[in-house]
């Protein structure tokens, strides 16, 4: 979607105002859009209110999910801002629009909601047309709430999951850069967030081909490891400091928030909490994902239920031990229905660590009772040893562990992802679970170092 100028920060002064127009069934190339939107809004030439962020065209496959609306069935979404007293609507030459109608986007009176007379004008433009379509009831109410008001896209035009003032929205995208070819990007989130709504991630069914340690020998310096074997996607090293959380670093594929090759000002990018794939919180908790083809989860009744891999942000936001962690998945269903099942691997700055898995519908937990655990793309608990060493990087991680007593640092660790490693690896990280140190070696070759003040 276009931005407003300036990377989207709207004005915090109740002074927008935001139409949703959701178009059914117009099955037509952009310029075309462009043209019917055109004469939808009533002006002579749409390209300029595109260039000054007015008005913002993005296919169904980027924002239906985002709006909870089937992609079959909706080709576009178009949202419309009128900026008070910024412009002045023209009407298109030959679709007279009634002055009255007109400013009913530009102005409001308290809350009162303005009446739908050109909402009205703009469906007899369409059906005229021939063309069949559905306009969504709209309001003409002030959308300023507040870090803590609503921020669904129908309110605000900000992704769900942001609870951010407009100063937040604006450092949040500011903080953006680029630091490696794979691309890796680099990103702050300032403000709140609401982990329970919004996107949640919609992989293909070819399952992440993960590899995952954590290593405890040396309880002064525990560690957590994990290579991401994934498609070739854009990624993003996220830090996090919610005001009603802890601090954390995760890693992000951005391609499951629909971002393209340049994600400069791309307002989806403030959903990217929402879907972290490994990370560490300033608790020194660690939590990373792995397909298992095998997992079913059935639903608990009357517990809230979220996507598979936001269940990583709610434990990242919410746990300080492998207990409290266990707590979090206990208390939720999963969502396996968009993409393959899962299972985790969970390590804290006690040495301890945990396995998660959902065997026959049922949540089920193995904790470490060695100094290590591993996963891969093998079920773990209740299998024997033997049986988990016949794969392949299971068993080049279990042979490492026992070699070095599962006293290993950083370099090592990687050196043991390394060995491990898929053609289709897209970074390998650690985590210092005490010191908070943060390694991160992208498919590029290029290393990053962070330090995560830990408390």
């Amino acid at each position: 979607m276009r931005q407003a100028a300036g990377g989207g920060a709207w004005s915090a002064r109740g002074r927008e105002r935001v139409v949703l127009v959701r178009v059914l069934g117009l099955d037509l190339p952009v310029g075309g859009v462009h043209d019917q939107l055109a004469r939808l809004v009533g002006v002579r030439h749409l390209a300029p209110l595109l260039d000054r962020g007015v008005l913002g065209v993005v296919r169904a496959e980027g924002l239906g999910a985002l709006l909870h609306l089937p992609a079959a069935a909706v080709r576009y979404h178009v949202v419309f801002v009128a900026l008070h007293q910024a412009f002045s609507l023209r009407p298109h030459r030959g679709t007279p629009v009634p002055e009255s109608e007109n400013r009913c986007h530009l102005r409001t009176v308290g809350n009162r909601r303005c009446p739908p007379a050109r909402l009205l004008h703009m469906r007899k433009s369409l059906l005229s047309a021939g063309t069949a379509l559905l306009l969504a009831t709209t309001a003409c109410a002030a959308v300023d709430p507040g870090p803590s008001g609503p921020s669904g896209p129908t309110a605000t035009g900000r992704p769900p999951a942001s609870r951010q003032n407009a100063d937040e929205v604006t450092r949040t995208l500011a903080s953006l850069r680029r630091v490696d070819d794979l691309p890796l990007y680099e990103m702050t989130y300032a403000g709140r967030y609401d982990p329970t709504v919004g996107t949640d991630a919609r992989p293909a069914a070819s399952p992440f081909g993960c590899s995952l340690f954590a290593a405890g020998g040396d309880p002064a310096r525990p560690l957590f490891a994990r290579n991401f074997d994934w498609e070739d996607n854009p990624a993003m090293v996220l830090r996090t400091d919610p005001p009603d959380g802890y601090a954390a670093v995760s890693l992000v594929d951005l391609s499951y928030l629909g971002v393209g090759p340049d994600p400069t000002g791309d307002r989806r990018l403030l959903d990217a909490p929402l879907l972290p794939f490994d990370g560490m919180n300033e608790r020194g908790l660690a939590v990373g994902l792995a397909a298992d083809d095998s997992a079913t989860a059935k639903p608990v009744p009357g517990r809230p239920t979220v996507g598979s891999v936001r269940i990583l942000r709610l434990v990242l936001d919410r746990a300080a031990t492998v207990d409290e962690a266990v707590a979090v998945f206990t208390e939720h269903n999963l969502d396996f229905g968009g993409g393959p099942a899962l299972h985790y691997l969970l390590a804290d700055a006690g040495g301890r660590s945990a396995v998660v898995e959902f065997v026959d519908g049922e949540m089920r937990v193995q904790r470490g009772e060695e100094r290590w655990q591993a996963l891969t793309n093998v079920p773990v608990i209740g299998v024997p040893e033997p049986r988990l060493r016949a794969d392949r990087r299971y068993g080049l991680i279990a042979a490492a562990m026992d070699r070095t007593g599962a006293v290993v640092d950083a370099p090592a660790a990687l050196r043991i992802l390394d060995q491990v490693r898929q053609g289709h690896t897209r970074w390998s990280v650690t985590y210092g679970l005490r010191d908070g140190e943060v390694r991160l070696v992208t498919a590029t070759g290029g290393e990053r170092r962070y330090r995560l003040p830990m408390s």
